[in-house]
């Protein structure tokens, strides 16, 4: 019996990028005709009005995959509403701040209260296994990962500025961790399907957006794929501490490019909660004036340079806060030096 549900639940994989594809691009046929347009502004990276709310198509689908394997018991009842609940209500204000532009405290409002129903149903996270001692903060490890969640939340939102990139980094992320299981304990199929289901509905949007894009993701897709992903991150600590460290060094790239940045214009004055064109991503694709090069180095630096460093973690040879330094000291430097040439040319 299980084996049938699982043979009819890898068929969904395929299908759900087709349906997702077509679904997409009904979706811009119908953006086109409404005039639900991205306006290029002095900060866009495309110079012509494009579709917003491309990721709509990919949480609904997500959404449907999540009810099957809830209804055939492939996932547990809990897991399904931290990540149904508050993907939903993150999803949603995305779509109506894609199309009315929601107040900015409403929008952290509702962050706030899709993370905290989501720790709710997950029990927080695992306590911290750091050098063989076991770490239990307790409420304060709760308001840390809800913190965790909101910001993850967003950062996909801030780094979703060019083609492809946060596509890219969902597809290459989910890819890694799933081989991980697979490598180490492929029957924890509750922690490795649903990160594959959420990628291959990423693959099905994926080909409208690179490497030209003919719709953007908007807030409804960003935000939500931020959150899903944080909720996987959060509910793999329960299966061995090292798969959250691992979750967290394959995310390397987006999560140092947004903080590095977040930090620097805090530090400079800006206002970090402000739009512009500061990130690391957006400096490298107007330094080589291609953004396909800059989305598939994601892609390549998470491959080839922190998938080695997770499987190392995740078996337990390499420490996960020593992985984590290691992983990130380097997209650190690179974030300093492109920001000095910058300066230096300005």
């Amino acid at each position: 019996m299980f084996d049938s549900f699982m043979f009819n639940s890898l068929i969904l994989l395929p299908i759900s990028s087709l349906i997702v594809y077509v679904l997409v691009g009904v979706w811009i046929n119908y953006a086109n005709r409404k005039k639900l347009l991205d306006l290029p502004n002095s900060r866009s990276s495309h110079s012509t009005p494009i579709p917003r709310g491309g990721g709509l198509p990919v949480a609904c689908i997500f959404f449907v995959i999540l009810t099957y394997l809830l209804y055939i018991q492939l996932i547990p009842v809990k897991y399904f509403f931290a990540l149904f609940i508050g993907g939903f209500l993150i999803s949603l204000v995305g779509l109506l701040d894609d199309f009315f532009q929601i107040a900015l405290w409403k929008r952290l409002l509702v962050h706030f209260i899709a993370s905290f129903s989501s720790i709710y149903f997950l029990g927080g996270l695992a306590p911290i296994v750091l050098y063989g001692h076991t770490l239990d903060f307790g409420l304060l490890s709760d308001i840390i990962i809800i913190i965790f969640l909101v910001w993850m939340i967003n950062l996909y939102n801030f780094m979703d500025g060019i083609n492809g990139i946060a596509s890219i980094e969902t597809i290459s992320v989910v890819f890694a961790v799933a081989s991980l299981y697979l490598m180490f304990d492929s029957l924890l199929f509750v922690s490795w399907f649903p990160p594959l289901c959420l990628g291959f509905c990423v693959i099905g949007f994926l080909f409208w957006n690179f490497p030209n894009a003919k719709i953007f993701l908007g807030d409804v897709g960003s935000g939500f794929l931020g959150f899903i992903i944080g909720v996987f991150a959060i509910y793999s600590s329960w299966d061995h501490f090292n798969m959250f460290w691992a979750w967290l060094i394959l995310l390397g790239t987006f999560i140092v490019d947004s903080t590095f940045t977040l930090i620097y214009r805090t530090l400079t004055g800006e206002k970090f909660y402000m739009a512009h064109n500061q990130h690391l991503y957006q400096i490298l694709s107007n330094h080589f004036s291609s953004q396909k090069r800059v989305s598939l180095a994601v892609a390549a630096t998470n491959i080839f340079w922190l998938l080695p460093i997770a499987y190392f973690v995740s078996s337990q040879v390499l420490e996960g806060i020593l992985g984590m330094i290691i992983a990130y000291t380097p997209l650190i430097g690179i974030s300093i030096y492109y920001r000095m040439n910058i300066r230096v040319k300005n």
